[in-house]
């Protein structure tokens, strides 16, 4: 065996041994991590928490009325989104309108709200 080839094959190992250990690094983390959540609910866990879940509720303006989202997770999803596409979520699901009701209300094509 040449020099090069004895390098490249030296260089494969250390490269396959590190990946190995990364991976294991990964799973080692993942088995020892868990949803604050599901920590919280947990009333064992709770005395070593000092925050409390966000308990505020998000609140959207449509067709002139408040919508009120009291998840926090789909109120901050909603909260990113772009005032057409907000709306369009949220009449779909909260006032339960069509596709074709909500194009006529925003003044869109049927495609785009789909």
């Amino acid at each position: 065996m040449g020099c090069q080839e004895q390098f490249d094959s030296f260089c494969k190992k250390i490269l396959k041994n590190h990946v190995r250990n990364y991976e294991k690094k990964l799973r080692r983390n993942q088995s020892r991590e868990c949803f604050y959540e599901d920590v919280y609910k947990d009333y064992r866990l709770r005395q070593y928490f000092s925050v409390t879940p966000h308990e505020e509720a998000y609140i959207f303006k449509v067709m002139n009325m408040e919508v009120m989202v009291n998840d926090f997770f789909l109120g901050a999803a909603l909260e990113k989104l772009d005032d057409d596409q907000r709306d369009i979520v949220l009449l779909s699901y909260f006032f339960e309108m069509t596709d074709k009701e909500i194009a006529e209300y925003l003044n869109l094509i049927r495609a785009i709200v789909l």
